[in-house]
């Protein structure tokens, strides 16, 4: 304690009066109690209930008060990480073995009682109680007990070794806010920190992912470098991307000259073993000067582990230090012929044969071939022959059988399979039992040798009687040869034999279905599990999400979604499934289901990939969730295992422009364009966002961009940005981009086209319009009508018919044949001009070029409102009725003209004919399209029978046709003296 400072505690009582055993006899409480309380836990533990974790569906609403009753409740690991799954501020309970509980704590206070004193426990068991409330998230407690201590404390604060023991069950219940404000607390206080407070968290950090955190908190709160720590965090280091962090604390060792202890050289033995980084040599050369004597098991963890990572010289390393302690164990021997085996170093494996003989110990079976081959090879006869008289004693038993038969179905070799079968029928008779004809079975199966499975079944059926096994092993052999219905009618066999079918029989059938897309057998085989009350298995959920992305038809794809109404779909348990359900959503635009899978995310049990970020990017792009985007990519780039893409940054720059936020994008571009491959796409994605925003300047600036980089831009992009152009009235640099589109081999949509055609006959520049056509069409002989009938119109309503005229005769010398619009604008051009018959000549003519042409709608409004703009009635009647003749199509628009107008020029009777045949029109339409006549036509109508004095005669007959042909009216309009109503 520091000089100056009052007690605060029993124990700074204690060391006031000098009272040394009491201090040790309270931390012998506290050791006694955590060690009792320790076991008790570890009993009780195994026998405890399993509370209910968060369902997989539960929604925003329902999930806190489930992660309330989890925490309440927390008595094994699945509830813990529940609520905080759910709750991220609450403490979470780890699955470390020695987190003590409060109450068992409690229990094993009263029994240390009697042992050491009343007086000798208060200070102990206080201890005791703080360190198992903050390891079982319990904050409220732990703020009473210390509350309770500085109010009691003479000084009025709470004493270090509280703080300890409250900072130190923080950092094991995974809460590591709350554990730094207690070590603040202690600094602040002066009290040093003590290195026991990280040792726990240490072991745990490389599970926790936050190795570096530990080393950073021992900077900042200066904690000094223990054993304990250096051994815990070596523990807990085993990829390779970890090497540069065990490097740098190798260095810190040094530098605060720890001694380096036998655990501390076994936790750095097994990292070095893993990583295969070079310099396990090194360490086990410094186990050899400190005279390190490791147990046989933990040798044989370290050669298991070169195994794994094929780490030969280290397990040469290892396998000299054992050869001079005699300490090689026969899973040590078999470790290095597997490495030397696999590396092709055959009098390796042979002298390691000579020596596991010369120590007395017996070759397994399994090793035989690999000794055999490398024998060979090596030339060594004698031991080749050795060999191979201790296979031939080992070949005909039935684990070798079994042995052979498995790697027969690895090598896809049905003749093996039999061949093994037969030699030990024949060294064996009688004793080819079931099992042994169905190793040989499966092996053909996995052959997709379905005639000799089927014919061995045929024979273990008349000798032993079918199994299940057996059954199973031909389900998968037909579904692996693509023969679905035989794998159906395999199942119905082992229904019909009495066995009970479970996932292992439905699971083959169920990803053949998948993949072929039959969707009866896929509901057909679904309602087989669902009688039997078998789920559906993970693997076949992921190729039902796979097959709905491709199914060949619409509606089966959706109804394949509906599966994941079922319930029993875990969606976040595993990532294959879960990027599999955000691709054919996305896919198939059920934003629904997309958007209850995003919101399950954060109970994902994975660590997301880049292509599960680029997945749910583009699902919250489409469910217009900009932000969520934006917290997603923060989450992908603060993470350093995984390299962000082109792709990734595609992904990102679309859902801003989604977002609209344009700008944005641009800005994200140019941070990322010279880190990583973004294509042509993304530019143009950025320039049709900038378009689309109506921002021409912006659009053109990215537009320039890319034609100096040479890139070369899709077709969309054009249209966007000749639109934007034209939109905002710059028509010539419209006019250029479409230039460049053409020199690109693209031909922009016609609509574009036509936008700046009337753009620029707006603007009294129809020649310049021209211009624009006949670049088209050098272009593209085959261009879009629409650009003609643009041009046509544009000239007919600017009175630049000298233009027009040039364009007909462009037309005529290209061969253009006249469509609806084109033929509808000449018709309009013409009746403008005042020259009805050249209008005539242009439908005469138009019918003539091809013989029993019919005209649609369009073209029959456009002569008839031709004929009344130049006044003739007569001539409009007679071309309708015509053009009715010639079987062509009359819509209510030329109804509607002709009534109104002949009404307007008192030829109220030939107007009433033409509104009785429009009701007789309107009848026979379709119900769920009414065809109403033009209100404002038949007000003039009745006007004109008024006038006539036709109302009674005419009016009122024709009013009730109307009525019965549903159309709007007005009973005004029957009345003789009042002026019609509008």
């Amino acid at each position: 304690r520091p000089e100056g400072r009052a007690a605060s505690c029993p124990s700074d009582v204690a060391a006031d009066a000098g009272s040394a055993f009491t201090i040790l006899a309270e931390v012998l409480v506290v050791l006694v109690v955590s060690i009792f309380a320790w076991k008790r836990s570890r009993g009780r533990g195994k026998s405890a209930e399993k509370p209910a974790a968060i369902p997989a569906g539960a929604t925003l609403e329902a999930a806190p008060d489930v992660a309330h009753e989890a925490k309440k409740n927390t008595t094994s690991n699945a509830a813990a990480d529940a609520a905080h799954k759910t709750l991220p501020d609450a403490p979470r309970p780890h699955s470390d073995p020695e987190a003590v509980r409060p109450d068992i704590v409690r229990s094993h206070i009263e029994e240390v009682r009697p042992m050491l004193g009343a007086a000798l426990v208060p200070a102990g068991a206080h201890f005791a109680m703080l360190l198992a409330h903050a390891a079982a998230g319990d904050v409220e407690k732990v703020e009473q007990a210390l509350d309770q201590e500085a109010q009691e404390s003479p000084a009025g604060q709470v004493s270090s070794q509280s703080l300890a023991s409250v900072a130190e069950g923080y950092l094991r219940a995974g809460c590591l806010p709350s554990a730094k404000l207690k070590l603040e607390e202690m600094r602040e206080s002066g009290f040093q920190v003590p290195p026991h407070v990280f040792d726990d968290w240490a072991f745990r950090a490389g599970k926790e992912g936050c190795l570096p955190t530990v080393v950073a908190w021992m900077d900042e709160f200066s904690v000094p470098l223990t054993d304990n720590i250096f051994t815990g965090l070596l523990k807990g280091c085993s990829r390779s991307d970890e090497a540069q962090f065990v490097a740098a604390l190798e260095q810190r060792a040094v530098a605060e000259r720890l001694p380096v202890s036998g655990a501390a050289l076994m936790a750095m033995l097994q990292f070095r073993a893993k990583v295969n980084d070079g310099r396990a040599r090194e360490t086990v050369k410094m186990m050899k000067e400190l005279g390190f004597k490791g147990t046989t098991s933990f040798w044989d963890r370290i050669l298991s582990a070169c195994v794994a990572s094929e780490n030969i010289k280290c397990a040469a390393a290892v396998h000299a230090y054992l050869s001079k302690t005699s300490a090689t164990t026969p899973h040590a021997y078999r470790c290095l012929i597997q490495l030397h085996g696999c590396a092709g170093h055959c009098d390796q494996v042979c002298d390691l044969c000579e020596e596991l003989r010369a120590a007395g110990m017996d070759l397994e079976s399994d090793m035989l071939p690999c000794l055999l081959t490398c024998a060979s090879k090596g030339g060594r006869t004698q031991l080749a022959k050795e060999m191979s008289g201790k296979g031939a004693n080992h070949g005909q038993s039935v684990k070798k059988n079994t042995r052979l038969n498995r790697t027969a179905r690895k090598a896809r070799d049905p003749a093996q399979a039999l061949r093994a079968l037969g030699h030990f029928r024949a060294a064996h008779p009688g004793r080819a039992d079931a099992g042994v004809y169905t190793a040989a079975i499966l092996a053909c199966s996995c052959s997709k040798d379905m005639a000799a499975a089927e014919r061995l079944a045929g024979e273990m059926r008349a000798e032993h009687g079918a199994t299940k096994a057996m059954y199973d092993a031909l389900i998968k052999g037909h579904c692996l040869s693509g023969d679905l219905a035989a794998g159906g009618r395999a199942l119905q066999r082992l229904e019909a034999d009495g066995f009970t079918p479970d996932a292992e029989s439905f699971v083959w059938i169920m990803n053949l279905a998948a993949r072929s897309f039959d969707m009866k057998a896929i509901w057909d085989t679904l309602e087989n599990m669902d009688r039997f009350g078998i789920p559906l298995q993970q693997t076949s959920a992921s190729l039902l999400m796979q097959a709905a992305r491709a199914a060949p038809k619409f509606k089966d794809g959706c109804r394949l979604l509906t599966l994941l109404d079922r319930g029993e779909i875990d969606v976040t348990g595993d990532e294959l499934i879960f990027n599999a359900v955000l691709d054919a959503c996305i896919y198939l635009e059920d934003k629904l289901r997309l958007a209850r899978t995003v919101h399950l995310y954060r109970f994902a049990a994975f660590a997301p990939s880049a292509r599960t970020y680029s997945l749910l990017i583009q699902a919250c792009t489409m469910l217009t969730c900009t932000q969520r985007c934006l917290d997603l990519w923060e989450e992908l780039t603060a993470r350093s295992d995984i390299t962000v893409s082109g792709g990734l940054v595609g992904d990102m720059i679309a859902a801003l422009i989604d977002g609209s936020q344009v700008s944005a994008a641009f800005e994200l571009f140019q941070g990322w364009r010279n880190k990583v491959d973004c294509d042509e796409e993304t530019l143009c994605m950025i320039a049709r966002g900038f378009a689309h925003m109506r921002d021409a300047g912006k659009a053109m600036a990215v537009y320039g961009d890319m034609k100096a980089r040479g890139y070369k831009m899709d077709v969309a992009t054009y249209n966007h940005v000749i639109n934007a152009n034209c939109r905002q009235g710059s028509t010539s640099r419209a006019e250029a981009v479409l230039e460049d589109a053409l020199a690109s081999g693209c031909t922009p949509l016609p609509w574009v086209c036509a936008r700046l055609i009337r753009g620029y006959c707006h603007g009294g520049l129809p020649r310049c319009a021209l211009r624009v056509v006949r670049a088209i069409a050098d272009k593209d002989p085959a261009a879009d009508h629409l650009i003609y009938s643009a041009l046509l119109d544009g000239c007919a309503h600017s009175k630049e018919f000298h233009v027009a005229d040039e364009l007909l005769e462009f037309m005529k010398e290209r061969k253009v044949a006249q469509s609806t619009c084109t033929l509808s604008a000449v018709l309009t051009m013409w009746s403008l001009r005042g020259d009805l018959d050249k209008a005539f000549e242009a439908l005469d003519a138009a019918r003539a070029d091809e013989a029993g042409r019919t005209f649609d709608a369009q073209v029959v409004a456009c002569i008839i409102r031709a004929c009344f703009r130049n006044d003739a009635p007569d001539r409009a009647l007679k071309a309708f009725e015509d053009l009715k003749r010639s079987q062509s199509s009359v819509d209510l628009a030329s109804y509607n003209a002709l009534i109104g107008e002949l009404a307007l020029r008192g030829r109220s009777r030939q107007s009433a004919k033409i509104a009785e045949e429009a009701c007789e029109y309107c009848l026979a339409g379709p119900d769920e399209d009414p065809r109403n006549i033009d209100k404002g036509a038949l007000r003039q109508m009745y006007q004109a029978l008024r006038q006539d004095g036709l109302l009674e005669e005419i009016g009122h007959p024709l009013f009730q046709k109307l009525e019965a042909a549903g159309q709007r009216t007005n009973h005004r309009w029957l009345n003789p003296v009042a002026p019609v109503a509008a």
